[in-house]
């Protein structure tokens, strides 16, 4: 069997039985370790000196070496250093906050070749998958999911296997309507959606989705906020209620993890997560499953019509979740950006978008992969392309996927086959369920 399948069947089978934690890097990276020295340059090259008893500012002492002059020549050398650079390898889970410059290595696989993946390259490759994948079943694969007329002008759309989560793609937003996506359905978003056969329409309502008024679980009104009604629920209130489902039933991060991908795919009947679930009554289970449907539209209609690579990095997030590497704390509201998740942003974050879409017109136009160094700064152009990249990076190699170092050709096709295989277990493999 491959290194590939061995990892990926891991993934499949989600063990979370006495996991031992990898300790964190000590040492810091070089991007970090040259942003400190840096900052001690430039400290520096404002202190005074004493020469005689007398202060004398460092410029009027000839051939120092932290002049003015030397401090920015240091200062300019450091700067150029990207992700390009000879780079070594952390094992640090890097929780983006904008505070202060990532190092290169939370968005860099490291390849021996030296023509190392940078974090742009990462997110143009799962774009690419799910976007070929998303084709070729529209095209003729497990053709267009089922679609409910309501009235002229509307419809919804019902999920009903795993496979329409990847046909419906781009119907839930209008972001990333095509003309395939479009001949084919009529129309270019939906109004509603029906998943499973929970008797829930869920509206779609200017690209965010709501809950029924009044929904609650276990007597919690989940779109009760005080002062008003809210429907279409932030990500940190979708935290609020998980929080409130762990806290009544006395379960873990990791148990609703592996029952949102249940409810996703219907893979996993069979984990020792999901025996808490089958214990509780039948209003119960169909409050969490409703709840748990509306989430996954969210993360898996709504983001990934919005940027197609959301198909495969919610998958990504949700395995660490359901392997105790991440917290949903950690991946929704982690702090006042958002979370690790690359769509729970927070605050003002117009124009994240639309930067981020930059790297993959410079993918569509140039041969190279665009530097990531922007995105790297402490005031990053967009929160959502750091953190995709940051996720993906960190989701290879929890998986191993790049655990062996091999040059930029071979490890590129390692990754893809990994995330491949991750899609196709969730959504193509029909049989498997």
């Amino acid at each position: 069997m491959s290194t590939v399948n061995t990892v990926l069947n891991a993934a499949h089978t989600l063990s979370t039985n006495n996991r031992k934690k990898k300790k964190p890097d000590k040492k810091p990276g070089v991007a970090a370790a040259t942003a400190i020295a840096d900052n001690k340059l430039k400290a520096q090259a404002t202190s005074p000196s004493s020469k005689n008893g007398k202060t004398l500012p460092l410029k009027d002492k000839p051939n120092n070496p932290n002049s003015p002059k030397v401090v920015a020549q240091a200062a300019k050398v450091l700067a150029d250093i990207d992700s390009d650079a000879d780079l070594a390898e952390s094992n640090k889970l890097i929780i983006f906050d904008g505070k202060a410059p990532l190092p290169a290595t939370a968005m860099t696989v490291i390849c021996n070749n030296k023509h190392h993946l940078k974090g742009s390259r990462l997110i143009e490759i799962v774009h690419e998958i799910v976007h070929a994948l998303h084709k070729k079943e529209i095209s003729g694969g497990f053709g267009i999911p089922y679609i409910i007329p309501e009235i002229k002008g509307k419809a919804t759309v019902r999920i009903k296997y795993p496979s329409d989560w990847i046909t419906s793609l781009g119907g839930w937003k209008v972001m990333a309507y095509n003309e395939i996506r479009g001949k084919a359905f009529g129309y270019r978003t939906f109004d509603g959606a029906e998943i499973s056969e929970n008797g829930i329409t869920f509206l779609i309502k200017d690209m965010r989705i709501h809950l029924p008024v009044k929904f609650s679980i276990a007597g919690f009104d989940v779109t009760d906020r005080g002062t008003e009604i809210k429907t279409d629920l932030s990500y940190r209130q979708i935290f609020n209620v998980i929080m409130h489902i762990m806290k009544k039933y006395r379960v873990t991060d990791s148990h609703i993890a592996v029952l949102q991908l249940f409810c996703l795919s219907g893979k996993l009947r069979q984990h020792q997560n999901i025996e808490w679930f089958d214990i509780l009554s039948k209003e119960e289970r169909a409050e969490i499953s409703v709840f748990l449907d509306y989430v996954n539209a969210l993360m898996f209609g709504i983001e990934a019509s919005g940027l197609n690579a959301g198909l495969a990095i919610g998958l990504m997030i949700l395995d660490l979740i359901a392997n105790q590497e991440c917290s949903y704390y950690q991946a929704f509201c982690n702090n006042e950006l958002g979370g690790l998740y690359p769509y729970a942003c927070c605050g003002d974050n117009e124009g994240t978008y639309n930067k981020r879409e930059e790297i993959l017109d410079h993918a569509n136009n140039n041969a190279a992969s665009m530097s990531m160094k922007q995105f790297r700064q402490a005031n990053s152009p967009s929160p959502v392309a750091t953190k995709e990249a940051v996720l993906i990076k960190y989701w290879l190699r929890f998986r191993q996927v790049t655990q062996n170092i091999t040059d930029s050709a071979a490890q590129e096709k390692t990754i893809i086959r990994a995330i491949e295989e991750l899609i196709r277990f969730y959504f193509l493999n029909e049989k498997e369920k």
